[in-house]
């Protein structure tokens, strides 16, 4: 086969054959892609030349190395241009699944509510731009972004391991500046001594468990009965974070009556929740919804992360075992490995829990002058 040499900005490159296909840049300068790469598909009925884009890119030789691949294996990279964004994470969720490893609901609600938008689309089409879109429309903080993000990195990660994208354009997406929340807020000394004094309202108790436990709103609210033992003093649940899914998380002695009574209601009317859906709980579907629980008790004053915030104050203050806080409300951390939870773990946690101070005289801080700690043990 006969080559032509050309010059292309003082570099030497090969002409392609004909009917391979063909790179052009395209006139407006200023784009980050100037370069396009075409494919022949003959000629229409009116003897017009057809032709399609198969990608543009920065450099003139990435479109040709597009070509190359594309000329090498037609029929397969015809098909594997054509592969969708929302294809790909798919296919991640599903080999996540098989390992053991599933995709957590942080990150399959911001797929939902955000990455979505360019779902349709086929990788090989998408760029920077398209994808920092997202996130700049997101209108969400850095941590809801950072969760975009790392949506993008694992759909280029399976799209460059087979050979679908050339390059990883999520590499160079820029989000927000993390900023520590000020929205969230413990329950302070006063507002913990009236719950205990309100212990017998109903959503009073459903926030009492929530602090004294330390979970997170979403998780409580799905807790399934068959998940909760009161013999030996524990839930399992979590679902947020791989260090947060599926954790022990002890009953504390104070609250063990309030989690019993939750317990047999929803025994009795053959429920799968550990609350039941009885009148005076306000509800999303078929389960608790703690925003309006919240709303109900403390309008404004209070949103329903702040019972955990609760919980980790108050282990911070009386000083309770740091290992032991980060496995109750699951927290990654690096200094044990945590394998399964043997008998003797869940007591070490259950001791841990009924060192919390709680009833109508409890401190916040066992440290204030004049304290008097009433606590579970």
């Amino acid at each position: 086969m006969a080559f032509l040499f050309i010059f292309y900005r003082k570099e030497i490159v090969m002409k392609r054959a004909n009917g391979s296909g063909s790179v052009y840049k395209r006139k407006d300068a200023r784009r980050r892609n100037p370069f396009v790469a075409v494919i022949n598909l003959g000629f229409d009925n009116e003897g017009k030349r057809k032709k399609k884009i198969i990608g543009s890119f920065a450099t003139f030789h990435e479109a040709q190395k597009a070509l190359e691949i594309y000329n090498n294996t037609p029929m397969e990279t015809k098909k594997a241009m054509q592969i969708t964004l929302g294809e790909l994470w798919k296919m991640h969720c599903l080999q996540q699944e098989k390992i053991g490893k599933p995709i957590n609901v942080t990150l399959r609600s911001a797929y939902r509510t955000h990455v979505i938008k360019i779902a349709d689309m086929p990788i090989s089409e998408i760029r920077t731009v398209h994808l920092q879109s997202v996130i700049d429309e997101s209108n969400i903080g850095h941590i809801g972004q950072s969760k975009i993000v790392t949506i993008f990195h694992a759909i280029y990660k399976i799209a460059l391991a087979n050979d679908i994208a050339l390059k990883d354009y999520s590499r160079f997406l820029r989000i927000k500046e993390f900023v520590k929340s000020t929205i969230h807020k413990p329950f302070t000394e006063k507002e913990m001594q009236t719950m205990w004094k309100n212990k017998t309202d109903l959503l009073t108790k459903i926030i009492l468990i929530q602090c004294y436990t330390g979970t997170r709103s979403a998780d409580l609210s799905r807790m399934l009965l068959k998940n909760v033992n009161l013999s030996e003093q524990y839930m399992i649940g979590g679902s947020k974070t791989e260090a947060g899914r599926n954790r022990l998380i002890p009953i504390a002695n104070c609250i063990l009556p309030i989690v019993r009574e939750f317990y047999e209601k929803s025994k009795l009317k053959k429920l799968p929740y550990l609350f039941t859906l009885e009148e005076g709980i306000p509800r999303k579907q078929d389960r608790p919804h703690f925003p309006r629980i919240y709303k109900a008790v403390y309008g404004d004053k209070h949103l329903a992360h702040d019972a955990r915030h609760t919980f980790i104050t108050l282990a911070a203050n009386y000083k309770l075992n740091d290992i032991d806080v980060k496995l109750i409300v699951g927290h990654k951390q690096t200094d044990i490995t945590k394998d399964v939870y043997t008998h003797r773990l869940r007591e070490q946690l259950l001791s841990t829990v009924n060192k919390l101070p709680y009833g109508i005289d409890m401190k916040m801080d066992p440290r204030e002058s004049g304290s008097h700690v009433v606590a579970t043990e």
